[in-house]
C-alpha cells in the first residue's frame, strides 16, 4: 500500500463505463419497487471461459458475465443470497460453478441458465478436474469431491487445523495441494499434498511459516507456486516448489504487502502475482527473474486471469476496476469501472436529479438517477475514510488516515476535495459516526475519549470547529448511526452492545430523550438512519433490510429487502419521491417511495 498522502483529482465526466455501451445493466434483477441499482459489487474473483470469449466476475452480488474482447456486460447471474467468493468453468466451457457461503451453483455461462446446486456451506475455493466430471471444493478445514453429474460427494479430505484459503489440482490430477492459516508451532500444517486416489496426506511442506493465500500449479504440474504471508502483511513472499516431490525451487520477492492470487500462463512460461501493494508482478518461473511490474490500479488487488492464447492478463481490484493487461506491449487495453466497494454516505442533489455517492476508500461518484450514468468521479486522501455529506451534497466529512500522526475530522469540499476546515480530535475510533444539520452548519459527531465515556454524541460548528454541546445517550453502549431531521429538531441515534442495537430519538443539540422505538422491533443491527424530507418518516438499515417507520408513531411501515451486506448508508430525495439505500455489497439501490405506499 501507499506510504504517502496523494490527492488526485479526476473529475472526469463519464458516459458510460466504456464508451457507446448500454447502461441497461442498472435494471438487471433489481428488486420490487426498485428503479435502478448502482454500482456492480465489490470483486472477489474472476476467470477466462476456457474459449477466451467471457469473464466471469465473482461479486457480493452475484456473478457477472462479460465479453473478454470487448468489456460488455452480458449478463448478471444471481442465486447465492451471500457474496460469491469463487469461480471454475470446467475444462469444455459449458458449465461455470460458483461458490458462496450458501453453498456451490451451477451455471450454463452462454445461456445464463442455473443448472443445480451441490449443498455445501461456507466454500471458499473451487477447481474443476481436467476431466470435468469432478469438482473439488474447500470448506473451513474440508476438502470435498463432488460428482457434478449427481450432485453428491465422492470423497472427503480432512486434516488442515485452520481454515483451508487456497486449492490447487495437478494437471495429471494425481495431486491436490491445499495451504490454510497457520498458528503456535503449527507451520508444517499449513501446506499440505495430497494423494488423490488414497485421499491421504503426502507430505508437508514446512518452508511455509505463516499462512498460505494462494497457490497454482503450472500447466505441466512441474512447479507449484505458493504465496506466503503473515496475518500482518509483512514481507510477502512466493515460493516455488517442485510439483511432484514438494521441494523448495526457489523464494520470490518483491511485493510489499499481502499477496493475493497467483496464476501461470497457459504456455507455463511467466507467472503472475498481484497483491494489496496494488501492484502486479510478472515473473520467470524457471528462473526466478522479475519481468515486469503492471501499475495502474488504485487499491489493493484480488484476483488475476490469463487469456488463453497468452496475450491477456486480466485483474481485478478494490478501487473498483477490472483492468486488461497485453503482455506484448506492456500496456493497459482497456478497464471496466463499477465494482466498487462499501457505500459510507449518499445525498441527493436540491432537484433529486442527481445523487452523490462516498466508498469507505475515498472516492465519491455522482449519477443521474433517471439513467444510472455515471457523471463524474472524485478519488483522492488515501487512508481518510468518508463519514458523512451534508443534505445538500456540497461537502463531506472524512476521518483522518491512520498512518497521520495527528488525528483529525476534515470538512471538504464535494466538487474539488479541497479542505475547508479540520477538527483536532487527539484519539480517533475506528467506529466514528457523522451526520449534518440540514443547513449544513453542524456537525454531528460520535467519539470515544472524552471524559471517559465511550460513545459521546457532539456537536460541532463546522465553519469554528467550535465544540458546541456533548452529552452521553446511553452508559456504556456504543452508537453505531446518526441522523438529524430535515426540520433541525430531532436526532435519531442507533445505539447498541454486543447482540444489537435500539433506536431513539432526542431534541436536537440537546439531551431531552423523546422517544425509544417498539420492543417489538427487537434488537437491530443498524450501521444508517435517515429522515424524509418532511421530518416524517425514518428509514433505518437493520442489518441487509431497510425498515420504513412513522417517526410520531414508530409504527413499521414496511420492510425492504435485496442488499447483499449490511446498509451502510440511507437518504431521502428532496422530492419525497425516492430512498436511496448503500451497502458494503457496494451497490446502491434507488427505491420509488410512491409504489412503496401504493403497495400497502
Amino acid at each position: 500500500m501507499k506510504n504517502v498522502l496523494m490527492i488526485a483529482l479526476l473529475l472526469v465526466s463519464i458516459l458510460f463505463s466504456l464508451s457507446g455501451f448500454s447502461q441497461d445493466y442498472v435494471k438487471w434483477e433489481i428488486p420490487e419497487h426498485a428503479t435502478l441499482r448502482l454500482g456492480k459489487g465489490s470483486i472477489y474473483d474472476l476467470k477466462h471461459s476456457p474459449n477466451g470469449d467471457l469473464i466471469a466476475v465473482a461479486s457480493s452480488i452475484g456473478v457477472w458475465i462479460y465479453d473478454a474482447h470487448s468489456g460488455k456486460e452480458i449478463r448478471l447471474l444471481q442465486k447465492h443470497s451471500d457474496w460469491v467468493n469463487s469461480l471454475a468453468f470446467s475444462p469444455n466451457g459449458k458449465i461455470l460453478a460458483s461458490c458462496g457461503p450458501d453453498g456451490i451453483h451451477l451455471w450454463d455461462p452462454s445461456a445464463g441458465q442455473y443448472l443445480s446446486t451441490l449443498k455445501s456451506t461456507q466454500v471458499t475455493d473451487l477447481v474443476f478436474f481436467s476431466d470435468g466430471r469432478t469438482l473439488v471444493s474447500t470448506s473451513d478445514k474440508v476438502i470435498r469431491f463432488w460428482n457434478v453429474a449427481n450432485g453428491i460427494i465422492s470423497k472427503t479430505l480432512t486434516g488442515h487445523t485452520w481454515q483451508i484459503l487456497s486449492l490447487a489440482v495437478s494437471p495429471n490430477r494425481k495431486t491436490i495441494v491445499s495451504g490454510s492459516l497457520v498458528s503456535g508451532g503449527q507451520q508444517s500444517n499449513g501446506l499440505r499434498w495430497w494423494d488423490v486416489e488414497t485421499g491421504r496426506t503426502m507430505f508437508f511442506s514446512t518452508n511455509v511459516g505463516r499462512g498460505v493465500s494462494a497457490l497454482a500449479f503450472s500447466p505441466n504440474g512441474r512447479i507449484l507456486a505458493c504465496a506466503d504471508g503473515d496475518v500482518l502483511h509483512r514481507n510477502p513472499e512466493i515460493h516455488l516448489f517442485n510439483g511432484v516431490n514438494g521441494e523448495l525451487l526457489r523464494t520470490l520477492r518483491g511485493h510489499k504487502d499481502q499477496i493475493k492470487a497467483l496464476t501461470f500462463s497457459p504456455n507455463g512460461e511467466i507467472l503472475a502475482s498481484c497483491s494489496y501493494d496494488d501492484t502486479i508482478r510478472l515473473w520467470d518461473p524457471h528462473s526466478g527473474r522479475h519481468l515486469y511490474t503492471f501499475i495502474g490500479h488504485t487499491d489493493g488487488l484480488r484476483t488475476l486471469s490469463f487469456s488463453p492464447d497468452n496475450e491477456t492478463l486480466v485483474s481485478g481490484g478494490e478501487d473498483g476496476t477490472i483492468r486488461f493487461w497485453d503482455i506484448s506491449t506492456k500496456q493497459q487495453r482497456f478497464s471496466i469501472s463499477g465494482h466498487w466497494i462499501s457505500i459510507r454516505a449518499l445525498a441527493f442533489s436540491d432537484d433529486s436529479r442527481t445523487l452523490t455517492s462516498g466508498t469507505s476508500h475515498a472516492t465519491i461518484h455522482k449519477w443521474d438517477v433517471n439513467t444510472g450514468q455515471l457523471m463524474s468521479t472524485l478519488t483522492g486522501h488515501y487512508g481518510e475514510r468518508i463519514l458523512a455529506f451534508d443534505m445538500k451534497g456540497r461537502v463531506f466529512a472524512s476521518r483522518s488516515s491512520y498512518l497521520e500522526k495527528d488525528k483529525k475530522i476534515y470538512i471538504r469540499r464535494i466538487d474539488t476535495g479541497k479542505s475547508r476546515t479540520s477538527m483536532d480530535l487527539g484519539k480517533i475510533s475506528l467506529e466514528e459516526k457523522a451526520t449534518f444539520s440540514h443547513d449544513g452548519g453542524t456537525l454531528i459527531l460520535t467519539h470515544w475519549n472524552v471524559g471517559g465515556a465511550d460513545n459521546a454524541v457532539q456537536f460541532w460548528e463546522t465553519l469554528t470547529q467550535h465544540l458546541k454541546f456533548e452529552f452521553v445517550p446511553y452508559e456504556n453502549h456504543k452508537v453505531s448511526a446518526l441522523a438529524s431531521s430535515p426540520n433541525s429538531t430531532l436526532l435519531a441515534i442507533a445505539t447498541g452492545k454486543i447482540v444489537g442495537t435500539r433506536v431513539s430519538i432526542w431534541k436536537f443539540g440537546t439531551n431531552e430523550f423523546i422517544r425509544l422505538y417498539p420492543a417489538e422491533f427487537g434488537f437491530l443491527m443498524c450501521e444508517a438512519l435517515a429522515f424524509s424530507d418532511d421530518s416524517k418518516t425514518l428509514a433505518i438499515g437493520d442489518s441487509w433490510d431497510i425498515r420504513l417507520i412513522e417517526v410520531d408513531t414508530g409504527h413499521l411501515i414496511t420492510t425492504l429487502s435485496k442488499h447483499n451486506d449490511g446498509v451502510t448508508a440511507l437518504t431521502f430525495s428532496p422530492n419525497g419521491e425516492m430512498l436511496a439505500s448503500g451497502s458494503d455489497d457496494g451497490t446502491i439501490l434507488i427505491w420509488d417511495l410512491d409504489k412503496i405506499i401504493k403497495s400497502q
